[in-house]
């Protein structure tokens, strides 16, 4: 076992008492490796949909532009629609971000305590 696997296993026996450290301390780490598994494969599915998502942002974003090919009527209605496309851009920019940073941290995390099988 790796340094960081043991340093998994010793953390939670710090914080156990009794006979059954040992057994019970793996047991958790197996649950542990357990969720973060369902996790990362939830998360890595979920990653297509967010792109996905800053793709019709962006389709949004130059159709608000030209106003949809529409003659500008309003142009206080033009530029808040505009102004909201961006928006709408940048937060779905910044869901794919945060997503795809919380994935790695679970990937990363996942790495350090998963039990090697044999």
């Amino acid at each position: 076992m790796s340094k960081q696997k043991n340093s998994f296993i010793e953390d939670v026996k710090s914080l156990l008492e009794g006979e059954n450290v040992d057994a019970v301390a793996s047991k958790i780490q197996r649950q542990a490796v357990s969720a973060l598994s369902a996790q990362v494969a939830c998360y890595t599915g979920d990653v297509v949909a967010l792109e996905d998502a800053v793709e019709e942002a962006k389709e949004q974003l130059k159709k608000a532009k030209v106003n949809y090919a529409k003659p500008i009527t309003d142009r206080v209605a033009y530029v808040e629609n505009f102004v909201d496309a961006k928006n709408k851009l940048l937060e779905a920019e910044t869901a794919l971000e945060e997503h795809k940073a919380t994935l790695e941290f679970l990937k990363e995390e996942l790495e350090s305590i998963e039990v090697t099988s044999k």
